[in-house]
């Protein structure tokens, strides 16, 4: 399925300010860090290509192109601050960063985020790899029952997955080490975002080879956000923030970004 399936190409009205962040607050018990700097984002990246890619200590990837253009529409400055996914998490969490992007919204990241509307991707499928050629080893859900499966640390999957106590799971710091270790026969299935783990896979000649997509799949309908760490007390920042990244999705921008990184 096509990344642009996933994204939010309706109309969007330019109404309401994010009520969230056009008055300020005080900043959370948990922030070590108070970001009030009007003129500055701090950008939490971790490798989620093709969202956030990592290469030879440069910084590119669909989510930074979006942070990118709305900074320089607004006139500020981009810092980015490399992670692994759970450590982006806890950055935000204590102030270290302003923002994390690709979020999925659940009650446990509301603590300690605020997220921005309108959601810019609608829905996602979970993949299901495994070694070899075949796309029929994994028929169904119940086929996981007697298998180790890997997951990214830190990125929910689907209701039912996250909850099954019953299977083995093995979890790791990022999408890629979770295909490594499906490679070297640590894990039997990978489950993943599948538009990440199929741009990885086909980056990677030894994963091309060797790991095939599995032909059952998940879809989940969370929505994906900006996520604006409640240790960020920039309410004007924020609330122009929403309103530019309206705009981008109005004009088509953000499909633009995404076929870019598609014909790659």
């Amino acid at each position: 399925m096509d990344i642009k399936d996933h994204l939010c190409t309706a109309m969007l009205l330019l109404g309401s300010v994010y009520s969230g962040l056009a008055s300020a607050q005080g900043a959370p018990d948990a922030c070590e860090v108070v970001n009030s700097a009007p003129k500055e984002i701090k950008l939490a990246v971790a490798n989620y290509e093709p969202w956030m890619i990592i290469k030879s200590g440069k910084v590119s990837g669909i989510d930074l192109d979006i942070v990118n253009e709305i900074a320089a529409r607004l006139g500020v400055e981009v810092k980015t601050v490399e992670c692994n996914w759970a450590d982006c998490l806890e950055k935000g969490r204590v102030g270290h960063v302003d923002l994390l992007t690709n979020m999925f919204r659940t009650p446990e990241r509301e603590r300690f985020l605020t997220f921005v509307e309108p959601a810019y991707l609608l829905g996602t499928h979970r993949g299901f790899y495994m070694l070899g050629d075949q796309k029929y080893l994994l028929e169904n859900y119940a086929d996981l029952s007697d298998k180790v499966v890997g997951f990214e640390n830190g990125v929910p999957s689907f209701d039912k997955l996250d909850k099954d106590n019953s299977l083995d799971k093995r979890y790791f710091e990022s999408a890629y080490k979770v295909l490594q270790a499906l490679l070297e026969k640590d894990i039997k299935v990978a489950v993943g975002q599948d538009n990440v783990f199929d741009f990885i896979i086909s980056s990677n000649e030894a994963f091309r080879t060797s790991i095939t997509k599995q032909r059952f799949s998940v879809y989940t309908e969370e929505l994906g956000y900006f996520g604006i760490s409640k240790c960020s007390i920039k309410p004007k920042l924020w609330a122009d923030f929403e309103t530019e990244l309206t705009k981008l999705i109005n004009e088509g921008l953000v499909n633009k970004f995404v076929k870019r990184y598609e014909n790659n």
